[in-house]
C-alpha cells in the first residue's frame, strides 16, 4: 500500500496519508526520527509531499488474535 507523507515546519509534525485518505499524525521526536530513519531521509527532505510503500505498516489492520493478545497483556499488567 503505498502512503505520502510530508513534514510540517511550523508545526513540527509529520502527517502521513495513506490511499484511502486515512491520516496519521506523528508529534514526538523519536517517533519521527524513527520512521524518517525507515525511509532514511531528513526533515528538510520531506518539506514538499513524498510518496512511497508503507515499509512501517502503519495502517494495516490488525488480525482479532493480535487484538485479543494486547488486550490480555494490558489486563495482566493492571493486576
Amino acid at each position: 500500500m503505498g502512503i505520502k507523507f510530508f513534514y510540517d515546519f511550523g508545526a513540527h509534525q509529520l502527517i502521513i496519508l495513506d490511499e484511502r485518505g486515512r491520516r496519521k499524525v506523528l508529534t514526538q521526536t523519536k517517533a519521527i526520527d524513527h520512521f524518517l530513519g525507515v525511509y532514511q531521509l531528513s526533515r528538510e527532505a520531506c518539506k514538499g509531499v513524498v510518496e512511497a510503500e508503507d515499509r512501517l505498516h502503519l495502517f494495516e489492520k490488525k488480525q482479532l488474535w493480535t487484538k485479543m493478545k494486547e488486550l490480555f497483556d494490558i489486563k495482566r499488567r493492571k493486576e
